[in-house]
């Protein structure tokens, strides 16, 4: 198992992100991504835990590709939508599970709370909770 713990990501496209790989992301801090904050993709299976993702454009935190996904406890706000292109999938998600994802989403703060979403055909179980 991979693991990615304890970094911080300020800038650039896409934060931190794992392809094909059975993983687990804890306690980083990503900001001002211009893409994504948090990426697990290209059926990639592990854990998203306890990050903070602030001022990321696009998505916060993004589950994708057949990956299956266990999203806690994360911090994600700010999340400002970039609409060139019309990317649908880009509209300022904090989190979000597309291409035939599995995830499961607890304990988000509020502040993004209103702001995720479920594209395509992605199995969600989706729980809020106190943080």
């Amino acid at each position: 198992m991979s693991m990615v713990e304890g970094c911080t990501v300020v800038g650039g496209m896409d934060g931190i992100v794992t392809h094909s790989t059975m993983s687990e992301i804890a306690d980083n801090h990503v900001s001002r991504t211009t893409m994504r904050g948090i990426s697990m993709t290209e059926m990639s299976m592990g854990m998203i835990a306890h990050n903070e993702v602030r001022d990321a454009r696009g998505v916060g935190i993004l589950c994708n590709d057949r990956s299956m996904c266990m999203i806690e406890r994360n911090t994600v706000v700010d999340t400002q939508a970039d609409n060139a292109g019309g990317d649908e999938s880009r509209a300022g998600f904090g989190i979000l599970a597309s291409a035939i994802t599995a995830s499961r989403w607890s304990t988000m703060t509020a502040a993004d709370k209103a702001k995720f979403d479920p594209l395509s055909t992605s199995l969600l179980g989706v729980k809020f909770g106190p943080v």
